[in-house]
């Protein structure tokens, strides 16, 4: 029926036409991700494909007419023994001699669990740390530089920007290493790498936006700072905040996918990389794409036979407007739920590490609650009016496109803004959301010790906060365009003012550990993004040391992280809260059922418009 053979790292596959169990085999051979033919009835597929294939086989009861040469199962042993040996790793078997390589190493003791993962980035020359976030990613990806010292000698950190800070805060706090940080701006960080490249560094971090060619022009991708960073003889390169890459078409993510291919150590080889994000798969199983591109040693096939292999599509009929304004009807194939999602576990568990706070030691409790705030008066009958204004100008389909409907300026993103305060719309009148904020920092600052995060998607809001709450508690104010200095850092820990933080995910989701000064998270509204919610809660919840002696610090961030939402009942709020929670179970170590995560059924929709 078929042999099996090797070429490369891949497996081969061949089909014998004349075995009456032919066309079953074929079908079987095709439905596999990597399946790639070559010539007549041969083709290649990967170790994980070729474990499916003899798996679907199996369950057919087609078990005549396989063979296997000597050399497949030679590599058919040697991936299986690297599968084990990774298996064994994860389960911290390793950890007593990873304890020894750090001796003298690292300032800090890491956990048994970090030492796990710097005991897999070890033993792995290209490997993900897919922790929850929280869990000391930064300290594990530091304890493994310092553990491959002897190999190990010069670093690129590839960070975005409002992570650049903490990570040069890690680095001195875990490590005795010299890092150098390339400065924002295409023109001084050029110079900067050009002076430096052979300068007294271990670790070099840079900004993903300072790789990429100035101008808009598509033709124009890779910038020249990228281009001299490639000639260095780096040995590892690191990438923080990976999912921030999951777009195989962003200039980005090209610039970052040539870097990890062709930076070279000083023998020549490809230097080893780490990718680190708390959210490897946060909205689509696409998600997955392009680390699994960079991290797999095997062929993968093109971005959308990968898709397609993991999404369920269905044609369907949206309403456009073309130039001149007028709408017109096209059919579009739109995703509306998912498959082989236990094929895609797997694949993402072969090349990384992944660990959630239920299992880990050294979290404060989190407590999550929902204060429903009614409209009144001005800002009620604001509300109620956009709301009738989005019906009217509401699309006939009967899917609506929910990142369309909250994208732009339109009526729409009125609704969330007027949650939020009527300034927006250059109003007065009083916003029920800020009178509630009023009574729950009432409440809270009458411990002294107490601090908080105030959320809220738009810079306006931060501005509002800052009026409304800056004589009396001070506010330190966090989104784009505002450099945090180690000295607002200091006051915000261990100073008794400013009390408040208000921020924006989008600045302050990632990296922004000195958030955990605070306990409690208050949501004006909630972030449409999954990555950015579950990054900004986390920013309270923090791993914190409950062993030895605890400073004042530790002993504050070890209190329970309390998140409060304020939601006006009925709203777009709950619509909001309902597609984060959807998008939740994709993140979930994708084994969710088939949901539609990005569209609604118009009827719903208008439940939320009442």
């Amino acid at each position: 029926m078929l042999k099996i053979d090797v070429r490369g790292n891949q497996f081969t596959a061949t089909l014998d036409l004349t075995d009456p169990h032919y066309k079953q085999a074929y079908i079987i051979l095709r439905s596999l991700l990597t399946a790639k033919n070559i010539k007549n009835e041969l083709y290649s597929l990967s170790y994980q494909d070729f474990v499916l294939l003899k798996q679907k086989l199996d369950s057919f009861g087609l078990v005549s007419g396989r063979t296997m040469t000597k050399a497949a199962k030679a590599l058919f042993q040697e991936y299986t023994a690297l599968r084990k040996r990774n298996f064994d790793i994860k389960e911290g078997i390793h950890n007593d001699h990873i304890k020894k390589l750090l001796k003298g190493k690292l300032k800090t003791t890491p956990y048994p669990d970090q030492l796990t993962g710097i005991s897999y980035l070890v033993n792995n020359d290209r490997a993900g740390v897919f922790d929850s976030m929280g869990l000391g990613k930064s300290l594990e990806s530091l304890g493994f530089i310092a553990a491959s010292s002897a190999t190990i000698r010069r670093s690129l950190i590839v960070a975005p920007k409002s992570v650049l800070l903490g990570f040069e805060r890690e680095i001195k706090k875990h490590t005795s290493l010299k890092y150098v940080t390339i400065p924002a701006g295409r023109k001084a960080a050029l110079e900067f790498v050009r002076k430096n490249k052979t300068g007294n560094w271990d670790i070099m971090l840079v900004h993903p936006e300072n790789l990429v060619a100035a101008g808009a022009a598509k033709s124009r991708i890779y910038g020249d700072v990228l281009k001299v960073l490639k000639t260095i003889k780096f040995d590892l390169m690191l990438v923080d905040e990976f999912h921030l890459f999951k777009s195989i078409e962003a200039k980005r993510t090209k610039c970052v996918m040539a870097l990890a291919n062709e930076i070279r150590d000083k023998f020549g080889k490809p230097c080893r990389l780490v990718v680190m994000t708390g959210t490897p798969v946060s909205e689509s199983p696409a998600n997955a794409y392009v680390f699994l591109k960079l991290l797999g040693s095997e062929y993968l096939p093109h971005f959308t036979h990968f898709e397609n292999h993991f999404t369920i599509k269905k044609d369907m009929t949206v309403t456009i407007r073309g130039k001149n304004g007028r709408p017109r009807r096209i059919k579009v194939k739109k995703v509306v739920g998912y498959k082989n999602l236990s094929e895609l576990k797997e694949r993402i568990e072969q090349v990384s590490i992944r660990r959630t706070k239920a299992d880990m030691v050294g979290f404060p409790d989190q407590v999550f609650v929902i204060r429903d705030v009614e409209l009144v008066g001005k800002q009620k009958k604001l509300y109620k009016a956009v709301c009738k204004q989005v019906v009217t100008g509401l699309s006939s389909d009967t899917k609506i496109n929910l990142a369309n409907f909250f994208s732009g300026d339109g009526d729409s993103v009125k609704l969330r803004q007027l949650l939020n305060h009527p300034a927006f719309l250059e109003e007065s009148g009083e916003s029920a959301k800020y009178k509630e904020i009023d009574n729950i920092l009432e409440d809270l600052f009458a411990d002294p010790d107490q601090k908080v995060v105030i959320w809220s998607e738009y810079r306006k809001a931060i501005d509002l906060i800052y009026e409304r709450w800056n004589k009396q508690y001070g506010v330190i104010k966090v989104y784009g365009g505002v450099d945090i200095t180690d000295a607002d850092v200091t006051n915000f820990e261990n100073n008794d003012m400013p009390r408040i933080a208000a921020c924006i995910p989008a600045k302050a989701g990632t990296g922004v550990d000195w958030l955990a000064r605070a306990r409690t998270a208050i949501y004006i509204d909630r972030p449409y993004s999954y990555n950015l919610s579950k990054q900004s809660i986390d920013r309270i919840h923090r791993r914190v040391k409950t062993e030895g002696a605890l400073s004042r610090l530790d002993e504050i961030r070890s209190q329970p992280a309390t998140v409060i939402y304020l939601d006006v009942p009925g709203s777009i709020d709950e619509l909001v809260k309902e597609r984060l929670e959807l998008k939740e179970d994709v993140a979930d170590a994708v084994t969710i059922s088939n949901k539609k995560l990005v569209s609604i059924g118009r009827r719903d929709l208008l439940r939320y418009l009442r």
